[in-house]
């Protein structure tokens, strides 16, 4: 510590935070993340992700009650809208038809609503299309593409990857691996209880690293972490 000044201390974390799901009385299993991608007939770009138990009983998915996170990405939209959206969670999970095939092998169709800058009407809307398993969006009420949706890949917590910080008497730096992609930064002021809030600051590509700059503000120690948004 400098003497004179009060700077950070760092405890790197790479805890995998599970969350808790209320099942309405179904038989679960582990959590399992799944991952799916979509592509457009007009030329969108879809990936995205869902966290949710392994369910013997009934044999279907029910929206909302049995996965703990879920997202959407939709990129390279044609017509008059935004090119990029992010689906969140609250979006998606009262639409979305979640199924299994005869072999017990779970499906999805992704279905939902984002809003954009709250004007009447700015927003994308996908509903259902004119196959099974695709989605027709739509923004203003204009038609934008067809997305058809792969099948469901199940994955794991990948490796955790070296959080690193570099110090200043002004700023902190962390640092982590770009192979990361999707991993989050937080931050917690005590572990005793630790409360654990998303770093807002949106992370620059340098030298193979992503980098979040931070202000040394004198606060004490502090706590950061890099979490998987399956876990």
């Amino acid at each position: 510590m400098v003497a004179g000044m009060r700077t950070r201390s760092f405890v790197v974390c790479f805890a995998l935070i599970g969350t808790a799901l209320a099942l309405c009385g179904m038989a679960r299993g582990t959590d399992v993340t799944y991952a799916f991608t979509g592509t457009g007939t007009q030329g969108s770009l879809a990936w995205g992700q869902f966290t949710t138990a392994e369910v013997t009983l009934p044999d279907t998915y029910a929206p909302g009650d049995v996965y703990s996170s879920f997202s959407l990405t939709i990129s390279n939209i044609p017509g008059p809208g935004p090119g990029f959206v992010i689906f969140n969670k609250t979006e998606l999970e009262i639409h979305s038809v979640f199924s299994t095939d005869a072999g017990g092998t779970p499906a999805i169709v992704p279905l939902g609503e984002h809003d954009y800058d709250g004007s009447p009407g700015h927003r994308y809307v996908l509903g259902g299309g004119p196959e099974p398993d695709q989605s027709t969006l739509v923004y203003d009420g204009a038609y934008c593409d067809d997305i058809t949706w792969s099948a469901l890949t199940p994955i794991s917590p990948p490796p955790p990857p070296l959080l690193s910080v570099q110090a200043s008497p002004v700023d902190i730096t962390l640092l982590w691996p770009t192979t990361a992609v999707d991993f989050g930064l937080e931050e917690t002021a005590s572990l005793s209880p630790p409360n654990w809030t998303t770093v807002t600051n949106v992370p620059v590509a340098v030298d193979g690293n992503f980098s979040v700059t931070l202000p040394n503000a004198g606060e004490g120690a502090h706590f950061f972490r890099l979490k998987w948004p399956g876990q």
